[in-house]
């Protein structure tokens, strides 16, 4: 089994990769889309996401949580995986064909195959990755999101060369990236046997759907709570070209958020190896995942003039009023990069990843604030409920840290204290070595 130390190097190199070609597709799109289009790209990705949420029922999320307790399991658990896609392809089949003949008018008909496409492919990508994950296969598992990240860019590129773009064309090539990414986990799983008759039948399907029914409620509350901004914005304040603006925001603390989030997935299975050690290893990742955002946000916020300049530069004239969405997603990005670590050791305690009740917390509080601000203030209104609802469910999440760890608020301060000093001890010592 790789060290945890080798694992977390090789998931910042490749989730760096990745990240690098998201901004690429998300900059290219939104410039060659225009507000308006964009727009509806960012309302149809948001709707997949809470399709294949809706879909997939939470089995993924079981398939990952038996993979990483029983890794016996993984065989029996591949060639389940392969029964959940047929069944997601054929449930998204049926459901566009209603979209059709109930909502003709829909943006759904006009991008209804890549709807489909991309539902699939999120619903299989994430349990292939947790798969290679729980096996050992480190590379792999990061490497279905680089793909994916990657394929978009090259597809849209291609989109875009060719002639206008379209939110269609768009979607479609990210759709078309996550299936790829899903196709090499699948590939990855076939090579080293794991989809080869198993010799164990536990867990049985039973055991898998109640597993499944906590992680469905984790799945829908915590994509809810991360989409359920940019709905409320597209109908209470100001429809696609609103939820364009806000989009770009809400993608740049997506992006930062992106390494920390993938730790995340890494501490949960060393949690689970090393239970002693777990505490004082959360702590750290804790206090460097939040370094990380504030040294990578703070020329947002330092630089306002040279990053509106950016903004117009890059993504396009029109974008510039996203600046201050981009600003108040700063201390989202602070908040949710935390609560992504708190989030992996609960996983690692046997908790579904994104805990149901944290996220329901943070839905409530941000869909509250929304509703009350959005027709008064816009995209403002919605960044401020967003950040108030990261924030809630961070402080459940970390209550629930403090409880299954059994630790204080005042110790973990002495630990936090305790990492500062060590880091500093750590720095002195390297730079000694330099200067010598």
């Amino acid at each position: 089994m790789i060290k945890f130390r080798h694992a977390l190097g090789i998931t910042l190199v490749l989730q760096s990769v990745a990240m690098l070609c998201g901004i690429g597709f998300q900059v290219l799109s939104a410039r060659w889309l225009g507000v308006a289009a964009r727009g509806q790209f960012a309302l149809l990705v948001a709707g997949g996401q809470v399709a294949a949420s809706v879909i997939g029922l939470g089995l993924p999320g079981a398939i990952s949580f038996y993979a990483a307790s029983r890794p016996d399991s993984i065989p029996l658990l591949a060639r389940r995986e392969l029964v959940l896609l047929l069944a997601t392809f054929g449930a998204s089949g049926a459901a566009l064909v209603a979209n059709r003949l109930l909502f003709p008018d829909s943006m759904l008909v006009g991008a209804g195959v890549w709807f489909g496409i991309y539902v699939v492919g999120s619903v299989a990508q994430p349990a292939f990755a947790s798969l290679a994950l729980a096996s050992g296969a480190v590379v792999v598992s990061n490497l279905t999101t680089v793909a994916a990240a990657a394929g978009s860019l090259l597809l849209v590129l291609a989109f875009g060369l060719s002639g206008p773009l379209s939110a269609s064309a768009a979607f479609g090539s990210l759709a078309t990236a996550t299936v790829l990414g899903a196709a090499l986990g699948v590939a990855d799983a076939a090579s080293r046997g794991l989809f080869e008759k198993p010799t164990i039948r536990e867990p049985t399907w039973g055991a898998q759907v109640r597993i499944g029914g906590a992680a469905f409620m984790s799945s829908i509350l915590a994509l809810l709570m991360f989409r359920a901004d940019i709905f409320l914005l597209a109908a209470l304040g100001g429809g696609a070209r609103a939820a364009g603006l806000y989009s770009v925001g809400v993608l740049a603390a997506e992006l930062l958020v992106r390494i920390p989030t993938w730790t995340a997935t890494i501490l949960a299975p060393a949690v689970s190896a090393r239970p002693t050690d777990a505490r004082r290893i959360t702590v750290r990742l804790f206090w460097l995942s939040l370094l990380f955002i504030v040294l990578a946000a703070s020329p947002i916020v330092l630089l306002p003039s040279a990053t509106r300049w950016l903004l117009g530069a890059v993504v396009g004239p029109d974008f510039v009023d996203s600046y201050v969405v981009l600003v108040l997603m700063v201390p989202r990005a602070i908040v949710q990069a935390g609560g992504a670590i708190l989030f992996g050791n609960l996983a690692g305690k046997g908790y579904s990843f994104y805990h149901p009740l944290a996220c329901g917390v943070g839905l409530c509080l941000l869909c509250g604030v929304d509703l009350l601000l959005v027709p008064r203030l816009g995209m403002v209104g919605a960044a401020v409920g967003s950040v108030i609802g990261y924030l809630g469910a961070t402080l459940v999440a970390f209550k629930g840290f403090l409880v299954l760890n059994e630790s204080t608020a005042r110790e973990f301060g002495v630990e936090s204290v305790a990492e500062v000093v060590r880091w500093r001890r750590g720095l002195r010592m390297r730079l000694g070595r330099l200067r010598a």
